[in-house]
């Protein structure tokens, strides 16, 4: 289903804020902070820090990084092509390492098992699995044939066995060429991992000269390279939008092992942005957006390319890209409509810094807030760039300069390029890509700080004592990070008849969720001697309904409450003496007992 949406051109900066965040993070800050350099990471520096950068050169000539993954332990592979023949000017060779969490590298892939030669063409590393098992799996596309030109373009796969040598056992020599038309180019730039370990690649084919390209997508048995046959057709699933220029560019899985898949198609004419979602069987899900497909422009007549895609832990869709010169990002519902909580209430954001700039990846870190990386002109020659999002879709200005970006420049005159992004173990942003000067272009590296705390909010104490006789105890309550709007939370105690609570709710705004708030705990009378009472719940839990997004998964929390009982087990005598006569006179006394008994006394 196709939507038009309008929507405002939102967090515009000026190109003066983009060079004074350039400068911040270039510098040895006095106190670090997001969007700084990560001196944990690139070159040594000579002073017990890293740079926060790095340049590799591979070969003297084009060298280029396009894809990155990190390992459990923080290590991390990247990859994408070097240059394979200096008298060629297309003929790049697909080439990756692996790299310790500083950046340098830890010696797992090295020269032969580090390089891969298909065809005299552009051959690419576009995306790189982790298998479960320890095996690596290369996405990407090469040339069919490895003399002439190069033949046509495929889609491939190549496998890596756990001791990073070619596994044979992958279509009989570790390098899968996946053909979608015999004679036509087709090239994968997304790959995805099922809950069943099948490998899925996705791109584009182009099945005509008049139809152009078409969606690509296959499912692939990692055990042996074989297609799939339970998928689509024979493995493979095709299909024109309707206009040409259809291409993925990133898939995800939801819990339920449905395929999402996203890229841009010129199905209205213009470059769009599209989201698409299949069965385990590559059907299209006529549930989502009604026929299987989101096909919206973001509202202006530029052309708009989609390039990442993440999803959220409430399963919505982030999307990002570029809009003509502009940053995009998007989200969608999980029933794939636009999220009008999310941006200007269409669902989208744009962002111009007054230049061209491109987002190649779109990130959600742990504590919801959203990232770009690419690349920006703004400040003259082209930068790699971060921008960061609050969860719902605002600039966060505490990150980089105060505008929400962060950038890196390589050097005067050198043209800087990101490609591929990861959210290291420690929080921080690493962009992979190129740095060229002149004639060689340098595989290159900058990481970012970025705090990911995640939603949630801390007690003071969990215990707190009172009496029956009315004492009262306290404790404070305050959130862990900064919301994107009001956090309400609930204070309720699980036996009134023991302690009540005071307020019953706490409201965190924007400007004051750092400041704690007092809850009084005030113990209540009663007439039973049940003993001290230790187990009087308060929790205190967040009001989903009334506040932001980010902190909706928050778990509960609960104060443990003592009561200190002031009664005891006895009766009362009105006195302790009595007269009467030898007439019959009478005298009395009464008799009371002094708690409540928990049954009949007699």
């Amino acid at each position: 289903m196709k939507s038009t949406l309008t929507r405002a051109v939102t967090g515009v900066a000026s190109v003066g804020l983009l060079a004074s965040v350039l400068v911040v993070a270039s510098a040895s800050p006095v106190a670090a902070a997001d969007g700084d350099l990560d001196t944990s990471f690139g070159t040594d520096a000579g002073d017990g820090t890293r740079t926060g950068s790095r340049i590799q050169n591979r070969t003297t000539l084009n060298d280029e990084l396009r894809s990155l993954v990190f390992r459990s332990d923080g290590s991390f592979v990247a990859g994408g092509w070097d240059d394979n023949n200096s008298t060629l000017d297309n003929a790049m060779r697909m080439a990756w390492l692996s790299f310790a969490t500083t950046g340098m590298g830890d010696g797992v892939f090295s020269n032969p098992n580090d390089r891969s030669f298909w065809s005299p063409k552009t051959d690419s590393v576009e995306e790189i699995l982790l298998l479960d098992d320890g095996r690596t799996a290369m996405v990407g596309y090469a040339g069919t044939s490895t003399t002439g030109g190069g033949g046509d373009y495929d889609c491939v796969v190549m496998m890596r066995d756990t001791d990073t040598t070619i596994d044979s056992s992958f279509d009989g020599n570790g390098k899968l060429f996946l053909e979608f038309h015999a004679t036509r180019s087709d090239k994968c730039f997304a790959g995805a991992l099922d809950d069943d370990g099948m490998i899925l690649v996705g791109g584009f084919v182009n099945a005509s000269a008049a139809n152009g390209w078409d969606l690509a997508l296959a499912r692939i048995d990692p055990s042996d390279g074989s297609l799939d046959a339970t998928f689509g057709s024979g493995g493979k699933v095709t299909h024109n939008l309707g206009g040409g220029g259809d291409n993925i560019y990133a898939i995800d899985i939801q819990d339920d092992d449905k395929i999402l898949v996203a890229g841009s198609t010129n199905a209205s004419g213009n470059s769009d942005f599209f989201v698409a979602r299949y069965t385990t069987a590559g059907v299209l899900d006529t549930t989502f957006s009604d026929d299987g497909i989101h096909q919206f422009d973001l509202g202006s007549s530029a052309s708009d390319t989609l390039r990442g895609m993440d999803l959220q832990p409430d399963g919505k869709i982030v999307v990002g890209g570029y809009s003509g010169n502009a940053w995009a990002v998007a989200r969608l519902t999980t029933a794939g409509a636009m999220d009008t909580t999310f941006g200007g209430g269409d669902g989208i954001t744009t962002t111009d810094f007054g230049g061209t700039e491109q987002a190649y990846e779109v990130m959600v870190a742990a504590d919801g807030k959203i990232l770009l990386g690419g690349y920006t002109d703004a400040a003259g020659d082209y930068d790699m760039a971060a921008i960061r999002y609050t969860s719902d879709g605002v600039l966060d200005t505490s990150f980089g300069g105060g505008d929400g970006v962060a950038t890196h420049d390589f050097g005067s005159g050198r043209t800087d390029k990101a490609y591929a992004m990861g959210i290291a173990a420690n929080g921080s942003v690493l962009l992979v890509g190129s740095s060229k000067s002149g004639n060689d272009t340098d595989w290159a590296y900058v990481q970012f700080l970025s705090s990911t705390t995640p939603a949630g909010f801390t007690l003071s104490t969990t215990t707190a004592s009172v009496t029956e006789a009315g004492s009262t105890d306290t404790f404070t309550v305050v959130l862990d990070v900064a919301p994107t709007s009001s956090v309400v939370l609930s204070v309720a105690s699980d036996d009134t008849g023991e302690a009540t609570v005071s307020p019953s709710t706490l409201t965190f705004t924007t400007s004051d969720w750092s400041t704690p708030q007092t809850v009084t705990v005030t113990g209540v009378d009663d007439n039973v001697d049940d003993g001290n009472q230790t187990a009087t719940d308060v929790t205190v839990s967040v009001v989903d309904a009334s506040s932001a997004d980010e902190y909706d998964d928050v778990a509960d929390q609960i104060v443990d409450v003592t009561t200190t009982d002031d009664d005891t087990a006895g009766f009362t005598l009105s006195t302790t003496t009595a007269s009467v006569t030898e007439a019959g006179s009478t005298d009395t006394f009464t008799v009371v007992l002094d708690s409540e008994p928990t049954g009949t006394v007699v």
